[in-house]
């Protein structure tokens, strides 16, 4: 009984230091290139002034986008086995690609500042001060990171259901079966925590902080303008 307690326990801790690495895999060089580029996209200037933190969460949603296409072509390649650059000129590309990358990411964030003080300017708006550009770097990391360990812990949650589900059924069907599966519980749990928990809380935040704008022109009395009492739209 021991040993085959041993064995078993044995069989677990392989488990789970197995699906514990495969989270640690290194990041895809394609999904990162792609992720500093959406990054510093996101930091151009728009048609309205974004705030701190809304800024570095568009910059972490962007990056982690730009992340999964870079590594769902990454592997795509990898699967049809088409030829993949190794040795000296891998290393050579990396760091063209690594440092134009960053450099326009540099860039970006050198004029980010100035970008949105030229909007805000414009609007009779406080202009940013320097801490703008610390800020957005760490809510961006920081909404890049949990994004990339939801995106993993799927993954790994499906590969769990494929290894199941191929105990009784055919290879393809597994796969299609446990990615499936793993969506739906993905999609379940989101659905519950966005609906019940927090888009309330920001709709609640929202009005109050509404409430304190005092209107700077009169409300519309035309009834084809958008926020008069005879419009057709509440």
């Amino acid at each position: 009984m021991r040993s085959t307690n041993t064995i078993e326990a044995g069989g677990t801790s392989d488990r789970a230091s197995t699906g514990f690495r495969s989270f640690l895999n290194p990041f895809s060089r394609i999904g990162l290139f792609l992720a500093v580029l959406c990054f510093a996209a996101s930091l151009t200037p728009s048609m309205i002034p974004r705030p701190t933190i809304m800024q570095g969460l568009l910059a972490g949603i962007a990056a982690i986008l730009g992340y999964s296409v870079g590594a769902a072509v990454q592997a795509l390649w990898c699967y049809m086995e088409l030829p993949r650059l190794r040795g000296q000129a891998l290393r050579i590309t990396t760091l063209v690609l690594g440092v134009f990358c960053l450099g326009y990411a540099a860039f970006c964030l050198w004029n980010t500042a100035a970008w949105q003080n030229s909007i805000r300017a414009r609007m009779s708006m406080d202009l940013l001060g320097n801490g703008h550009v610390w800020v957005v770097c760490a809510v961006a990391l920081v909404s890049f990171l949990v994004l990339f360990a939801v995106g993993r812990s799927v993954l790994i949650l499906a590969r769990v259901l494929i290894e199941r589900a191929r105990r009784r059924l055919p290879r393809r069907v597994a796969n299609v079966l446990g990615f499936s599966a793993a969506f739906i519980v993905v999609w379940l749990v989101a659905s519950g925590v966005l609906g019940r928990g927090l888009l309330p809380v920001l709709d609640a935040s929202f009005r109050r902080y509404d409430a304190l704008l005092q209107p700077e022109f009169p409300m519309p009395t035309r009834a084809d303008r958008s926020g008069s009492k005879e419009s057709l739209l509440t």
